[in-house]
């Protein structure tokens, strides 16, 4: 639907960098999300199998399915190296 993509910035993203857009595989949300054309390397899509929405921005449990917690440590990693504290891999 255009809503999603007027609300959510749509063909603005071009502009931005160093965002992370995780979406669940049981997220109802993932519709709206961006398809990766058009943006910035800087901007990492995570497709989360087994997950729900805003699972992989809770706390760590041992109950988390490994997909949330594979997806926890690569949000970890590209925030770290925006921020100047590792070096992040080359988009593939």
């Amino acid at each position: 639907p255009a809503w999603i993509k007027i609300s959510t910035g749509g063909s603005m993203l071009k502009y931005a960098t160093n965002i992370i857009f995780s979406n669940g595989e049981k997220d109802p949300w993932r519709s709206g999300a961006p398809d990766g054309r058009h943006l910035d390397p800087s901007i990492i899509l995570l497709n989360i199998s087994d997950a729900a929405h805003h699972e992989d921005l809770r706390f760590s449990t041992p109950q988390d399915p490994p997909s949330v917690a594979h997806a926890k440590a690569v949000e970890l990693m590209h925030i770290e190296g925006w921020l100047g504290l590792s070096r992040v891999p080359e988009p593939m």
